[in-house]
């Protein structure tokens, strides 16, 4: 993997006080980035610049609907099927 690439992951949803959420994971190298949406509250920021999490929260917002679709997707036992296999 190149170190400047930026890999997204998504985690599947979950409900807290009747309120949906899920958190977004930006990779790239050693750096982290954690995003809880929908409220895009930044968990956590490791080597990240100030002006990339910018970035990263604009591209969070404005992929939010295809976040949403793919986070619906997700089946945490499945996943968890596939890695103790």
């Amino acid at each position: 993997m190149n170190n400047s690439e930026i890999r997204m992951q998504i985690s599947a949803g979950s409900k807290k006080q009747g309120k949906r959420q899920l958190y977004v994971l930006y990779t790239r190298g050693n750096d982290t980035a954690e995003i809880m949406l929908p409220d895009y509250k930044l968990m956590d920021n490791s080597g990240f610049t100030q002006e990339e999490i910018d970035q990263l929260m604009e591209y969070t917002r404005k992929s939010q609907d295809d976040i949403l679709a793919r986070s619906k997707e997700i089946n945490p036992i499945k996943a968890m099927m596939k890695t103790s296999g």
